[in-house]
């Protein structure tokens, strides 16, 4: 894993960067907390959802033990993956959020390319019909000796 016993932090820098560790993490329980009240029992379905609200449960929980020992470098290691776990799930969300987008709108371009090649058949079938019309007034007016 990671030797962060040798990364040596004023003690003032460190409350920050701590605190403001501690800050991020209470975002995503608030973020768990709302997604609890949306899906309610659904939530419990998806397992994604559930290991990222265990990731962020365990993160902020180490962090806050974290706060109150002594030994403040020792657990990092371990919450520096989960961090990064976070990470990747969040970026994974945001590409299937994307997916689903680009997937949406390549239903809607299908759907107006099928309306469209429907509009062209038309016009083309009332294209050759109009000048089968055309041809037959022609050979009317040939015929009744106005056109020659």
């Amino acid at each position: 894993m990671f030797d962060l016993k040798v990364i040596h932090l004023d003690s003032h820098l460190f409350k920050v960067f701590h605190y403001l560790s501690i800050a991020i993490p209470v975002f995503f329980l608030v973020e768990i907390v709302l997604k609890l009240y949306a899906f309610r029992m659904e939530f419990f379905y998806r397992k994604l959802e559930i290991l990222d609200a265990a990731i962020v449960i365990i993160s902020f929980v180490m962090d806050f033990s974290l706060l109150l020992q002594k030994h403040k470098l020792e657990g990092f290691s371990f919450l520096i993956l989960l961090r990064l776990w976070r990470v990747a799930s969040i970026i994974s969300g945001i590409l299937l959020s994307v997916k689903i987008r680009y997937e949406k709108q390549v239903l809607k371009m299908e759907r107006i390319n099928l309306e469209l090649s429907r509009k062209i058949q038309q016009l083309e079938s009332s294209y050759s019909e109009k000048e089968q019309e055309i041809e037959r007034l022609e050979k009317l007016l040939r015929r009744n000796g106005v056109l020659e």
